[in-house]
């Protein structure tokens, strides 16, 4: 029994033990791959399904929605409002981003929008609705075509700006849907200027009815240009008015004359407006008639020509006497206050206003031109003749409470541009050459023939605040320009130039140390007739820096080889101009045989400085001189400097 079993477990030990049929390693290694691209192909076949299915449902909604587009389209152009806003309320946002994007769409309603106010042909109802509706499809560049050719149409017929306005709010309407506020409020705006004009030119009529030519003239003058329609005739009437008004004053005025009521004739020539006042036939006849009446009338008059001089003015004193230079602007400037009070005393105490010129006349004699000092003066009874100035007028200390600059604004004025806190503002009073001419505007008796003061400009720093000094400067001609406009201004309202030197002995680098006075002289000379006479024009007044008197103290003793002052009347300076207070001395020569100053071929004059300095000085006092004290023009503010200075 037991040998059987063994022998069975022997058969089965030699069984299990037999080696087994192993499979190739590059066998398994093709079955991975071949099971991977099986796998591979399958997940492919399910993608390319799905896609297929994908494309081939999108294919069906991009025809669907082509199909609403289409009809929505369909529906405006045919003017179907209510078909097409149905369709359009059913557009996913899909299919809205996709209608913004036809131009076919978007130009169908421009047209719609622009067949409303273009065509002559009646809209229908819905056509309006459409457009409303679908307005936000309407581009910027449609709106602003059809508002401007609404407000050409105004500007240039005569179309009532409540006609206008009313298209304007239709279309208004028409838009609300859409965002085109600016465009419409840009030409409101402009048709309101015009609106504006033409409210000018019925005034106009209204006035020119009433024969109140004046106002009308003013009135058509305000019509402006960009009032098409209007503009030219205003101005053609506004010429019309001119001569009429030219002629009115005239005939009145030879009336007088005829009837040798030559007062009458005079102050009528006088009352001529500005707008004819350099007509030439009134000019003509108010140089003749003046002459007539200042016979007639004025009185001899001979003695002192009494001199007094300005710096810019300090319009915010509180600012230029505390800042940096605060000791300096308190002792050489005037305030704005104190030359108001200054012009209202020398108004008081009988002076009047006159020209270097009226003082001598002018012959030939061996080549050169020689001065005439005259006799006397035609002056109005208890006048005196007082010569002003004004030095250094470049606007430099804007930002220590100064003028800034001076311009020329819309109605050709002469205006100021003043600082304040960092903004600029125009103003009419912002230095001393706009209230004096006021002054005399309201005063016209303070002034003879039409005299204002003398400006003495140097050239180192700049002109009436343009930034003419850097003469490299690639803007330098553009600030010429501003400045000339300005310089025409100031001669056409009476004022005259002076040449104040270029660099008024300032340190400069262009000019050597050592230099003599009479080098110095002629080197500074030619630079202000080079840069600064083509910007002012030509002179004859010299007005010394610094009140340097060139030794003319030699020419008193009879010594007339002095260097300095001989350069200066050859250069063609015959008025020569200092500083100082000897007025009584200097200045007495109207009808002075030899005065102690007047050499031939020019004469020399001192001239009162109005400023801090003088104000507490005891030597010369100004009511020694002029016959007002400084008390009577001083500015309060000055107390709260003076002991800190």
């Amino acid at each position: 029994m037991k040998s059987n079993i063994q022998k069975k477990n022997m058969k089965k030990n030699k069984k299990d033990t037999r080696p087994k049929k192993q499979i190739s390693k590059f066998k398994y290694g093709l079955g991975k791959i071949i099971l991977v691209i099986l796998f591979t192909c399958i997940v492919a076949l399910a993608i390319y399904l799905l896609l297929d299915w994908s494309l081939d449902l999108a294919s069906k909604r991009n025809i669907i929605n082509e199909k609403s587009i289409n009809s929505l389209i369909t529906a405006v152009k045919n003017n179907d409002y209510d078909k097409a806003v149905s369709l359009y309320e059913q557009l996913s946002d899909e299919d809205m981003n996709s209608l913004s994007e036809s131009a076919q769409f978007r130009d169908d309603i421009n047209n719609k929008f622009n067949d409303i106010f273009v065509s002559n042909e009646q809209n229908s109802t819905d056509k309006y609705k459409i457009v409303e509706y679908f307005s936000i499809f309407i581009y910027d560049s449609e709106v602003d075509k059809t508002i401007n050719n609404l407000y050409i149409t105004f500007k240039t017929t005569n179309m009532s700006y409540e006609n206008y306005q009313n298209t304007i709010n239709h279309i208004s309407d028409l838009l609300k849907n859409g965002n085109f506020v600016n465009i419409i409020n840009l030409y409101n705006e402009k048709a309101e200027l015009i609106k504006i004009s033409r409210e000018q030119y019925n005034k106009a009529k209204s006035f020119e009815n009433e024969q109140d030519y004046l106002n009308a003239y003013e009135c058509y003058m305000s019509v402006i240009a960009e009032d098409i329609f209007y503009y030219s005739v205003a101005q053609e009437d506004a010429v019309k008015l001119k001569s009429a008004i030219k002629a009115s004053i005239l005939e009145r005025a030879r009336i007088y004359e005829s009837e040798n009521d030559i007062e009458n004739a005079y102050y009528t020539i006088k009352s001529a407006p500005d707008i004819i006042i350099n007509d030439p036939e009134i000019i003509e006849y108010n140089q003749y008639i003046t002459d007539l009446y200042q016979k007639s009338t004025y009185v001899q008059y001979t003695g002192i020509v009494y001199n007094m001089f300005f710096h810019s003015l300090a319009l915010y004193p509180e600012i230029a006497f505390s800042s940096l230079r605060g000791e300096e602007l308190f002792n050489i400037m005037a305030t704005k206050y104190e030359f108001q009070k200054c012009l209202e005393k020398l108004y008081e105490h009988g002076y009047i206003l006159i020209n270097t010129t009226d003082i001598y006349e002018t012959y030939q004699k061996d080549g050169k031109e020689y001065l005439k000092i005259k006799e006397y003066l035609l002056l109005p009874e208890g006048k005196k003749p007082l010569i002003m100035s004004f030095d250094n007028l470049s606007c430099t200390h804007a930002d220590v409470g100064f003028c800034k600059k001076l311009v020329i604004d819309e109605n050709n004025n002469l205006a100021s541009i003043v600082t304040v806190n960092g903004t600029d503002t125009m103003t009419y009073d912002g230095e001393h050459v706009l209230i004096l001419y006021d002054f005399v505007k309201q005063h016209p008796d303070f002034s003879y023939n039409n005299a204002m003061a003398i400006i003495g400009m140097s050239g180192y720093e700049s002109l009436f605040g343009y930034a003419t000094a850097d003469l490299n400067s690639p803007n330098r001609q553009q600030e010429l320009d501003g400045a000339k406009k300005v310089a025409d201004k100031l001669k056409e309202m009476g004022y005259v130039f002076a040449n104040h030197s270029y660099f008024h002995y300032a340190n400069s680098s262009d000019i050597p140390s050592r230099y003599s006075d009479l080098e110095w002289l002629k080197y500074d000379t030619e630079l202000w007739k080079q840069y600064i006479e083509p910007v002012l024009g030509i002179t004859n007044l010299y007005i010394t820096p610094g009140g340097k008197n060139y030794s003319v103290s030699k020419y008193v003793d009879g010594d007339h080889a002095d260097p300095c002052y001989n350069y200066l009347v050859s250069a063609g300076y015959q008025v020569i101009l200092s500083v100082g207070r000897g007025q009584a001395y200097t200045n007495k020569i109207i009808g002075i045989t030899n005065p102690t100053f007047y050499f031939g071929t020019s004469l020399f004059m001192d001239r009162y400085n109005i400023d801090g300095k003088s104000f507490y000085k005891e030597d010369v006092k100004l009511e020694d001189v002029f016959g007002f004290s400084y008390s009577e023009i001083i500015d309060p503010v000055r107390d709260t400097y003076k002991q800190s200075f």
